[in-house]
């Protein structure tokens, strides 16, 4: 399959020797007289030319072939344009695309005979380069390549196994085995000709060379063992370079040689490329519509491996075509936030503005082939199609929506699974080769701790060797010093012989013999993975804040939206494939965020009276403790009693008629201490939060907030986040605990609801959280005088509340609860 973009991702090539111009003074003169410096030395130093054993080609065998040898657009890259006259193809060099390589083969294949194809660069093309300092950074410079490749291969020389070419810097080039100074570099004006044997009995047999103007600049290479007997295309790679080519019938060039021509070549020597053409002359624009992670990529790997014509128009096609140019990027290729819209940085200013997707969008539609549009987000929405299908000419394509919902077909299945366990197999193959380069690390760490020891052993002998000689010596000094003092003559005392030490026996290494190299295991499928109908991986096919934002406008597409034909490739009927769409917004709408939702104004309205009338029970508080206290006093000083008075235990608490006095001035909150307050902002804020957002949602089926997405509303609405250490806890559950008589999390859906209803949740209500907060204090202070420590609240110290106009400060109520909300 040929993605837009190429082949399989892997880098293609190696920077290159910038080619030059012929300008004396330029850049590009620079690099062609250096180029040309390194043909003289290697003629210099070259061994005396070899004897050309290439003879002279018989007349062509009739029939020759009728069809033109040329480059479809199917077999060419994006950036690829190709001249209306002179056979020149010139790729994109700006918008980012000076980084891109492109790629071009063409319709015609060898697969017997010996044929040859003639290219020569003619313009070094003027570059826009990033002027700023970037580590790192690849620079635009020229390259070109040219060689042969397989029906359906990946476009990029030396990119996979069924490619092999000569780099314009000498080398020859295929996967694994490519060789430095191969031939001479040519620049531009060189005349190159590639020449293909495929003559059995020739003693060049299945080999390829290269001529520089007219002269062999390259012993015969032995073509890859693996494509011998495959038709092979003439195929060029290039960046920044326009490449006139000719195929004949007639050359350039003469070689030393007859030769014929790709053009000439008999009929039964040659394949010709099939390309479905157009149908009532025009070509397929197709727009998969998938929901998604229901193996939309997937389905258009499998249908690009069917029909290999198809060009792939999407993020992830440019991201494998920049892995292939040999971009580099600060976060390598690997990370991607969704697999529709990848992160698309690459830390250059002119890849990073976008630019490629713009000029993309501007050359596509003037090319000649059939391309899929996955666009996984913008297919499954109306409006979106319908300004994507816009951009099509309607005379010259045919836009096609396939449906693929509900039961995907067995051999999609098949395709899938068999996708599964290659990934599962190259996981396991990465596993068992870091496991066996583990062992050998541990079997060279053992043998080297091993002759560590052999050779602290030895020089511990020597040592005491040593020892023993100089104690003998000194020994030997003193007894001749004493004889000196003496006057008598000294005499050696013959050492007694004696055996010599034998060195003592070294342990020899035990001989291990050479494991055989172990292979790694094949893997299968387990039944729970064999069940699976789509793949799994780490990130979704949409992010989170696309998805949400989509969910509710995905659809059907329709025929009146202006597509030729809707296909319905799984589930057939229409009317079958709505429902399902239906039935999957519903189910996702509880899990889903709603990133665009706004807080209405009765939110904030409602938040402004709370605040009022909670600096007005605090007050109230405050004042009534106030006056407790000097009245208390005043009685202490004349020695009278206080007459007895309703406490505020006694109250029933929901039978009071004012929570602010429930006889004798004493209001029902009188005992509310700072976590009071808090628990009591928190009961309300949850309620409020619940109410409004089911009230701006407009989404009637939903019944409360999904349990995941608490903290996502609650800054939303109140703009600050949720800080659960507040309350002396580490989860949203557990401060839920505090206040499951006023919200409870649905066990079945996992999603907070209220247990007060709407209309208990008004300006004139509020009077209700002071109940539950109360019933709430009472119950927690019974728990603790019965021996109860878990009942002990453990939330963060408030500070104190100001009450505006009050000049006092009052105690609880401050922190996230106090005012500066919404």
């Amino acid at each position: 399959t040929q993605p837009p973009c190429g082949a399989p991702a892997r880098p293609a090539m190696a920077p290159a020797t910038k080619p030059a111009a012929a300008k004396e003074g330029s850049e590009e003169a620079t690099v062609e007289g250096e180029a040309g410096a390194r043909t003289e030395e290697q003629a210099q130093e070259a061994p005396p030319k070899e004897e050309e054993h290439e003879q002279d080609a018989a007349p062509a065998k009739k029939p020759l072939h009728d069809k033109a040898v040329s480059f479809d657009s199917a077999d060419t890259t994006l950036n690829v344009m190709p001249s209306s006259f002179g056979n020149i193809l010139m790729p994109l060099s700006e918008g980012g695309f000076q980084y891109f390589i492109a790629g071009a083969r063409a319709n015609v294949g060898i697969r017997s005979g010996r044929y040859m194809f003639e290219a020569r660069v003619v313009e070094f093309l003027s570059l826009a380069e990033d002027t700023a300092p970037r580590g790192r950074v690849q620079l635009p410079r020229y390259h070109l390549r040219l060689g042969f490749s397989t029906a359906g291969s990946s476009l990029f020389i030396g990119d996979t196994s069924q490619s092999f070419g000569f780099d314009m810097d000498g080398s020859f080039v295929q996967e694994g085995a490519s060789e430095a100074q191969a031939a001479e570099p040519f620049a531009r004006d060189d005349i190159v000709a590639i020449l293909l044997n495929l003559l059995p009995g020739s003693k060049n047999a299945n080999t390829v060379s290269v001529f520089k103007n007219g002269v062999r600049v390259s012993r015969p290479i032995a073509i890859p063992e693996a494509l011998k007997g495959k038709p092979l295309f003439p195929t060029l790679t290039f960046k920044n370079v326009s490449v006139e080519y000719n195929f004949g019938p007639n050359q350039l060039v003469s070689l030393p040689f007859k030769c014929h021509m790709l053009q000439s070549a008999s009929k039964s020597d040659v394949t010709v490329a099939q390309s479905p053409g157009p149908k009532d002359g025009k070509y397929d624009v197709l727009f998969p519509v998938f929901m998604p992670d229901r193996g939309a990529f997937d389905w258009l790997d499998y249908f690009l491996e069917k029909n290999p014509h198809y060009t792939e128009l999407s993020d992830r096609a440019i991201l494998a075509w920049a892995e292939k140019s040999s971009i580099w990027r600060p976060a390598g290729y690997e990370l991607q936030p969704s697999r529709d819209k990848p992160d698309m940085s690459f830390g250059m200013p002119l890849l990073d503005d976008l630019s490629i997707g713009a000029v993309l969008r501007a050359v596509v539609p003037l090319q000649r082939r059939h391309y899929v549009v996955m666009e996984i987000g913008a297919n499954f929405v109306t409006d979106e199609r319908a300004m994507v299908i816009s951009q099509w000419p309607r005379g010259l394509f045919r836009t096609v929506a396939v449906v693929a919902l509900g039961e995907p077909t067995k051999e999609f299945v098949d395709f899938s699974r068999k996708l599964a366990l290659r990934d599962k197999q190259a996981a396991s193959d990465a596993a068992f080769e870091a496991e066996q380069l583990e062992k050998k690390k541990k079997k060279v760490a053992e043998k080297r701790q091993r002759d560590l020891a052999k050779a602290r052993a030895k020089a511990e002998r020597v040592r005491k060797k040593m020892e023993e000689e100089k104690k003998k010596y000194i020994e030997r000094e003193r007894r001749r010093k004493l004889a000196q003092e003496k006057g008598e003559t000294f005499e050696e005392e013959p050492e007694p012989e004696k055996e010599e030490a034998e060195e003592p026996e070294v342990e020899e290494e035990p001989v291990v013999e050479e494991e055989p190299e172990a292979k790694a295991p094949k893997v299968e499928l387990t039944e729970e993975e064999k069940k699976a109908i789509f793949r799994s991986f780490p990130y979704s096919d949409l992010s989170t804040s696309v998805f949400s934002l989509s969910l509710e406008r995905f659809s059907v597409p329709e025929a009146k939206e202006g597509f030729d034909e809707v296909r319905f490739e799984w589930e057939k009927d229409p009317a079958k494939c709505r429902k399902l769409v239906t039935k999957y917004i519903t189910q996702k709408r509880v899990t889903t965020r709603l990133e665009d939702l706004v807080p209405s104004e009765a939110f904030g309205n409602l938040w402004k009276d709370w605040q009022r009338q909670l600096t007005e029970w605090k007050l109230k508080q405050h004042t009534y403790r106030s006056k407790a206290v000097k009245r208390k006093a005043e009685k202490m000083e004349q020695g009278s009693e206080e007459p007895p008075e309703v406490k505020a235990d006694a109250a029933d608490i929901f039978g009071v008629e004012d929570v602010s006095d429930i006889g004798g001035g004493r209001p029902l909150f009188e005992k509310f201490g700072v976590e009071d307050w808090t628990l009591m902002g928190l009961r309300f804020e949850l309620t409020n939060l619940i109410h409004s957002f089911l009230r701006d949602c407009h989404q009637e089926d939903r019944t409360g907030i999904y349990y995941d997405h608490i903290g996502f509303y609650y800054a939303k609405y109140f703009r600050r986040q949720f800080n659960t250490k507040l309350f002396g806890v580490d989860s949203m559950m557990e401060v839920l605990s505090y206040v499951r008589d006023t919200v409870f999390l649905n066990p079945k859906t996992n999603v907070l609801e209220s247990l007060l209803p709407s209309v208990m949740v008004d300006a004139d209500s509020l009077y209700i959280f002071i109940m539950l907060t109360e019933e709430a204090r009472r119950d927690r202070r019974r728990r603790i005088d019965n021996g109860d420590d878990s009942a002990r609240l453990k939330l963060a110290q408030q500070g104190p509340m100001p009450i505006p106009g009050a000049g006092v400060q009052l105690t609880g109520g401050g922190g996230p609860w106090g005012p500066g909300g919404p």
